[in-house]
């Protein structure tokens, strides 16, 4: 009976540590930026905004760029398409001030998109 118990308090001790492994890496909430750059005059920008609602914008400047507070699961996502006929599109996303996923596209109308789970 002393095996028993022993393998139930390692079973256990194994699923508390695995869980403990499970931790947002980032230590709490994670500091979101959307970034828009490139040689496009203007864009129209999608995004999943801080309230998990999606948010579009129709002919920004570049470039462009908005921040907010996210959590460990919470989805990201971002497009751009230039307006015009010439240019390039840069869409990037920053995690805590480091490059997350980011991705350019050139031409008249053309779209770059970046987006994840955290």
């Amino acid at each position: 009976m002393m095996g028993a118990s022993k393998g139930a308090l390692l079973a256990s001790l194994s699923l508390v540590l695995f869980a403990a492994g499970c931790d947002n890496p980032f230590g709490g909430s994670i500091e979101v930026e959307y970034e828009v750059t490139g040689s496009a005059y203007t864009v129209d920008v999608t995004y999943e905004n801080s309230g998990g609602s999606t948010s579009r914008e129709y002919g920004v400047g570049v470039p462009w760029s908005y921040r907010f507070s996210a959590d460990a699961g919470d989805y990201v996502y971002i497009s751009a398409q230039n307006t015009g006929m010439y240019g390039t599109v840069t869409v990037a996303i920053y995690l805590d001030g480091e490059i997350y996923e980011a991705e350019t596209s050139e031409g008249a109308y053309c779209t770059a998109t970046a987006g994840g789970t955290l």
